[in-house]
């Protein structure tokens, strides 16, 4: 890999990385008013 290619390697799995979190986050808020 050409270090620009993993550059954007690894920006594609930090944006996935933050997509869950606040997937995740959304889910507990939720959780959290349905209680």
């Amino acid at each position: 890999l050409k270090p620009s290619n993993r550059y954007v390697v690894a920006l594609a799995a930090e944006v996935d990385t933050l997509r869950q979190e606040k997937e995740n986050l959304r889910v507990n808020l939720y959780k959290a008013e349905g209680e």
